[in-house]
């Protein structure tokens, strides 16, 4: 997994630039005591109104190039900071997207929601402030201390003495504030994970009148990341205060002993005035070493939680030929195919074997549970199968490149999610070109022409949030579109208009079977009616195969399907 200095090296011309105006910055802060120094000595002889000017010129100029210099530092490396944040968030989202669905199954949304905006933030301050103060306290410790040791290496040592029982007392905390960032960060994730299911299911919650048990849920979230932090604080609290205690410490050293040592000649008043100004530039940077070690806890606690998700192994796109754009058919052959879910103690499906001839009408029925919508998941490449093998047009299925499989496949899912843009944006979504015909002709085929012309904004009309703001049949009539409007030779629908009246449905699938001629259609319900016109019918329970054939042979056959059939017809009765 990459380092800092990993991150650090693509932006190293700005970081080095960075580096040598902090270098420069701090070489004119140190030498404003020995301007000090010179002022102080020319006093004891006698110094004249002009030169005192001279020197709070020199001073004057100094500072002021000191400043512009640490500004065009901070800027090069703070914004470096923002530069390795940008890569970083990008990837994130990029590898997110290739993961497979077995990630998103085991990880709650907030929580990655925590890690790629709040733990981001915290990586942003390690790159940022964290990097720019941990160069600048040791080019001021690294100078500072050699020009202290230079006037006087006695006195430098002594000022030094409380610092190893220093470095002991920090090593101690920071393990300690390390392992409390990562309880905040984690406690941090649990409030977005409820934050983001609450407003997500907001209808449940006031459904079932939850509201006071998810106050009282949230509140209980809210105290303990409350608790979390101020044990966090007490910890970062007490580093600051060791730093701050041993700058004064070692301040009373100097005056004490500084004072003996001019009396005594050892030193001069320049030098004494000189080391008191090197001792007060450390102190800052003495007290600034206990955030910059913080700050770097804290940021290395959120790296290590986002290179968590960078770790995960994104989903093959392909074991085959890249270079292959063979013109997809619409044959599926199973043979022998096995799947079970991670961490699940029973198989979804079994030793299924079945074809599908290019260009027909297959239907895939059976009791709740019988695995229909695991055939679509695998047939579509979100999971692999654990055994056995799926062909496309007599090519393994893992053979073929991800992208060819999916451009190639239009999926309408029973549960319809749609984003929060206009409907024209959500059935284009397949489109590589947005194509107002394509969208009009999905529309129409779907039967929603009608009831869209009737909204004010027609196919602009920007749906809520999960596409809420429409019917359920709405919803999954515009999923409907969406799969359909690529053209795809192959069409898998998964219980796609559950949520439609017989009436309604039986007419979609009317223009859906006349546009789909020729190409493949694969019809996943729960509606045996929907399907005694079906080519073939394929017939699941308990993700085992166990019948096939053509709707009046099923029927005849008196068996699952049949019974499936008449259960049904005595329900609509």
């Amino acid at each position: 997994m990459p380092t800092i200095l990993h991150y650090l090296k693509k932006h190293r011309g700005k970081l080095t630039t960075g580096l040598l105006l902090l270098v420069g910055t701090n070489l004119l802060s140190l030498s404003i005591p020995q301007l000090l120094k010179l002022a102080v000595e020319e006093m004891k002889l006698g110094l004249s109104l002009r030169r005192v000017g001279y020197y709070c010129l020199a001073i004057a100029a100094v500072a002021s190039g000191q400043a512009i210099l640490r500004t065009l530092s901070r800027l090069l490396i703070l914004g470096l900071s923002r530069r390795v944040s940008y890569d970083l968030r990008n990837r994130l989202f990029s590898h997110l997207l290739s993961l497979p669905p077995a990630f998103f199954d085991r990880t709650r949304t907030g929580d990655l929601m925590s890690r790629a905006v709040n733990d981001m933030q915290s990586v942003r301050s390690l790159f940022g402030p964290g990097v720019m103060n941990l160069m600048n306290t040791t080019m001021v410790y690294g100078f500072g201390l050699v020009l202290m040791a230079m006037i006087d290496l006695k006195m430098t040592l002594l000022a030094l003495i409380p610092y190893p029982l220093l470095l002991v007392a920090i090593q101690r905390l920071g393990r300690m504030v390390h392992k409390r960032t990562n309880k905040v960060q984690e406690q941090l994730s649990a409030i977005s994970a409820g934050l983001q299911e609450n407003l997500s299911g907001i209808h449940l919650v006031r459904v079932f009148s939850q509201e006071e048990r998810e106050i009282e849920r949230f509140d209980r979230l809210s105290r303990e990341y409350r608790n979390r932090n101020l044990r966090l604080a007490v910890a970062r609290g007490a580093i600051v205060s060791l730093m701050g205690g041993i700058g004064g410490l070692g301040t009373v050293v100097v005056l004490w002993l500084g004072g003996l040592y001019v009396l005594d000649g050892r030193i001069t008043l320049g030098d004494f005035v000189a080391f008191n100004g090197y001792l007060a530039i450390l102190a800052w940077p003495t007290i600034a070493l206990g955030w910059v070690i913080n700050t770097f806890q804290r940021g290395l606690a959120a790296l290590g939680r986002i290179s968590e998700i960078l770790r995960e192994e994104p989903q093959a796109a392909t074991n085959g030929d890249h270079s292959s754009r063979a013109v997809i058919r619409g044959e599926w052959e199973m043979r022998d195919l096995d799947f079970r879910y991670p961490g699940a103690s029973q198989p979804a499906l079994s030793a299924i074997n079945l074809k599908i001839p290019a260009g027909s009408f297959a239907a895939v029925v059976g009791p709740v549970g019988s695995g229909k919508s695991t055939l679509v998941h695998l047939m579509s490449r979100l999971y692999a199968p654990t055994s056995g093998s799926i062909l496309l047009d007599g090519r393994n299925l893992e053979e073929i490149p991800l992208g060819e499989v999916r451009r190639n496949i239009g999926v309408a899912p029973q549960e319809a999610f749609l984003f929060s843009k206009s409907l024209r944006e959500n059935i284009a979504l397949g489109l590589e070109n947005e194509d107002p015909d394509r969208v009009l002709d999905a529309g129409r085929i779907s039967q929603l022409e009608e009831e869209v012309s009737a909204m004010p904004s027609g196919w602009d009309t920007v749906v809520g949030e999960r596409g809420y703001t429409l019917s359920g049949g709405q919803r999954q009539r515009a999923a409907l579109a969406r799969a359909l409007a690529p053209r795809p030779p192959i069409v898998i629908l998964d219980d796609s208009l559950s949520s439609l009246d017989a009436e309604t449905e039986q007419a979609v699938m009317g223009r859906i079977r006349a546009e789909m001629k020729g190409r493949t259609l694969i019809l996943i319900t729960h509606r045996m009616t929907s399907v005694l016109g079906a080519d073939w019918i394929f017939v699941l329970r308990q993700g085992r195969l166990v019948e096939e054939g053509r709707g009046e042979d099923l029927l005849r056959t008196g068996g699952l399907f049949a019974e499936l059939y008449r259960k049904q017809q005595l329900d609509f009765d």
